[in-house]
């Protein structure tokens, strides 16, 4: 009798844990079901996740080289000026400004704005921020050189720019020596953005996102007040392609932005992804050092010897040659190898050092057709590095040939790659000539006498075979469909947010 009552309370026990672990089942199911939205996101709880082959740095806004940094940067600070969809500048920061009749005197007036930690925006930011670009030799700082005491201030004679004056609590003016009619489009470099140099402030800027997090696989923002549109939250989630791809697929990832995809890809994507054909183009080239290739005959010997049409149709099977779709002395024009050039075999007494960037993609084809082409005769070593390595071995002459891409506009010059004097130079300080071709072209207000510039710069620039193009491949963005307000880039990978956002 006790033996059967003690089964049947076991097993009352059992029966009331069953449906107890069955209730507790029910209501997390319940609440997991409420606090998704069908894609794995949370109920209430606006998130973008972003894919990105290097996790972005968050730097001075004027020392940063790799684009994924950059893309991280312009969540966070704004420039003075914008670029709309035509790559016409548009007053961001700025409210309204004018031009004197001469053309030498800008006047901006500010926003009336705060910075997210409380601070209001003040002229006195604008001209710190300025100033501490052209101290620290931002990307293509030579740009400005018409700014008066521009020389005087870069090598340290004086303390202040005197040609940017703060003329009121948000007034502030720029003064030239000569007018220079891409001033505002120059202003809208992400590199130039208006930030609080006097505390280093990087996490609070005057764009849409803050930093919220850092970890070593994630960068998280949160989204400031007084912008309204967009998510609440952004994620940069450190991830290879293949990652990046099964994330997207399963609906983890927003887009698959940095990554590059073929035509087949792009097509599989058809009717469950938005795919948007961007403005922009991705160029992939070949650059040559001078500086450790010094001979342009040795630069010639090389080209020549990967074939660079067999290495397209070899590794890129699916992409067109760049003078089918660019004009001449645009970006990625591939000029004509001279035929009656003598070329010379490097005379090096060590192996080429040649570096393909990560995310090219075909990478191992590239490394295979590269050592293919050239071990017989030069002994070569080839590295797969990412973006930010490729910039510091360079600058350090660490790296004889690099094949990286780019992405700009097809309407935009490719010219500010080769400034002797930038902070990413790609000819020897000894061509001086295309200093005055660059300054010819600047100053041209007619689109005749540009592109009359923009030939001779093809004519002697890209004849001393620094920079090969090989092909455009049109970018297209791919990006999971539930956020159809949100405008992804058209100006550039690195100059545009990833939301398009209005100041309030």
């Amino acid at each position: 009798m006790v033996k059967a009552l003690t089964r049947q309370l076991a097993l009352n026990f059992r029966i009331r844990l069953l449906f107890l672990g069955w209730v507790c089942f029910g209501i997390m199911k319940t609440y997991a079901s409420a606090s998704e939205n069908g894609n794995g996101r949370q109920a209430g709880r606006d998130v973008y996740r972003r894919p990105v082959p290097q996790l972005p740095l968050i730097l001075d806004p004027s020392q940063i080289l790799d684009v994924f940094s950059q893309s991280l940067s312009v969540q966070i600070h704004a420039t003075a000026f914008s670029l709309d969809e035509r790559h016409n500048p548009i007053p961001h920061v700025v409210e309204d400004f004018s031009v004197s009749s001469d053309r030498l005197t800008y006047d901006f007036r500010l926003r009336e704005m705060n910075f997210p930690d409380g601070p209001a925006l003040r002229a006195d930011h604008f001209k710190a921020s300025f100033e501490n670009a052209i101290r620290q030799r931002a990307y293509a700082y030579d740009r400005f050189r018409f700014v008066e005491g521009f020389e005087d201030f870069l090598n340290g004679e004086q303390l202040e720019l005197v040609g940017v004056r703060v003329e009121g609590e948000r007034h502030v003016s720029i003064h030239l020596t000569r007018p220079d009619p891409r001033l505002i489009w120059k202003l809208s470099d992400p590199r130039y953005a208006i930030w609080q140099v006097e505390t280093q402030n990087l996490a609070h800027g005057l764009g849409p996102y803050r930093i919220g997090g850092i970890s070593e696989e994630r960068v998280l923002l949160e989204r400031n007040p007084g912008f309204d549109s967009g998510p609440s939250v952004m994620e940069f989630v450190l991830a290879d392609r293949a990652e990046a791809i099964r994330g997207f697929d399963a609906k983890l990832y927003d887009d698959l932005f940095f990554y590059p995809l073929g035509s087949q890809e792009i097509e599989s994507y058809q009717g469950r992804a938005n795919i948007e054909r961007s403005f922009m183009v991705r160029s992939y080239v070949i650059l040559l050092n001078p500086r450790t290739l010094h001979h342009v005959e040795e630069r010639e010997y090389l080209v020549e010897r990967l074939k660079t049409d067999q290495l397209v149709n070899e590794c890129f099977p699916d992409e067109q040659p760049v003078n089918q779709i660019v004009p001449r002395a645009f970006l990625g024009h591939n000029h004509p190898t001279p035929t009656q050039s003598i070329k010379r075999r490097p005379g090096l007494q060590r192996p080429l050092r040649i570096l393909i960037v990560d995310g090219v993609g075909h990478e191992a084809c590239l490394r295979d057709y590269i050592q293919q082409a050239l071990q017989d005769e030069i002994p070569v070593e080839v590295s797969i590095r990412s973006n930010q390595a490729f910039h510091e071995a360079w600058l350090a002459d660490q790296v004889d040939m690099v094949l990286p891409y780019v992405e700009v506009s097809v309407e935009s010059l490719y010219f500010g790659l080769f400034n002797p004097d930038a902070a990413f130079p790609i000819l020897p300080k000894r061509v001086v000539q295309y200093a005055r071709l660059l300054e010819e072209f600047e100053t041209s207000y007619s689109r005749v006498d540009q592109q009359q510039a923009a030939s001779k710069i093809c004519e002697t620039v890209f004849g001393q075979r620094v920079y090969v193009p090989l092909f455009h491949s049109e970018l297209r963005l791919v990006y999971q469909p539930w956020y159809q307000s949100i405008r992804l880039p058209t100006q550039s990978l690195a100059f545009i947010p990833l939301t398009r956002m209005s100041l309030k």
